[in-house]
């Protein structure tokens, strides 16, 4: 049933997913992931927005043998069109507006789909789609999108309670956050600015 199935997600997800910020070369990206290592985060979510198609792919693969090295699980964020090129072993973050793209749950059964939602009804699609994870947020106010409500941890809960999927709380939050996040319904946190 939905409801085994929900546990059986839940069991197998880290606590914590890092989120890349925008870095400008491949040295960096290596620093960071080292870093996010020796923090014990064990799920990271490579989002580089300022890169073309073929440069994202460059550094997926090079993001994908230094996390395979240093026991980090990798999502890539990208679009569903390069769901044929996506390396394997490497999962896939969509964004709400990508997710929308996607007519059918994803043919690779052993990727790890995750996606960004921000309401009920994104996290319905998600659902619908078998996504294995999605991001709830903000819960908080950031800086970086000011026009956004943020959900509060209320609403937060109230989302997440109704979900049929692992959701990470995310937006405005701390490490410390974690506790309160899990009491809330969250599967963990996830972040760009609490990470190193």
């Amino acid at each position: 049933p939905a409801a085994n199935r929900r546990i059986i997600d839940l069991l197998k997800l880290p606590l914590e997913m890092a989120i890349t910020p925008a870095l400008q070369e491949l040295t960096a990206l290596s620093d960071y992931l080292e870093k996010v290592a020796a923090a014990d985060v064990k799920l990271v979510q490579l989002r580089q927005k300022q890169l073309p198609t073929d440069a994202l792919l460059k550094w997926a693969s090079h993001a994908g043998a230094l996390c395979e090295r240093l026991g980090l699980q990798l999502v890539l964020n990208a679009s569903v069109d390069l769901i044929p090129m996506l390396p394997d072993g490497m999962g896939l973050h969509l964004s709400a507006t990508e997710l929308g793209k996607l007519t059918a749950p994803l043919a690779k059964p052993d990727t790890l789909l995750g996606c960004s939602c921000h309401s009920r009804d994104e996290l319905r699609r998600a659902e619908a789609l078998s996504v294995d994870y999605a991001l709830l947020s903000p819960v908080a106010k950031i800086a970086k999108y000011p026009a956004a409500a943020a959900l509060g941890w209320s609403g937060f809960a109230e989302l997440a309670a109704d979900a049929n999927v692992p959701v990470y709380a995310l937006g405005g939050l701390r490490r410390e956050d974690l506790d309160i996040a899990q009491s809330m319904g969250a599967v963990g946190i996830a972040g760009i600015s609490m990470y190193p």
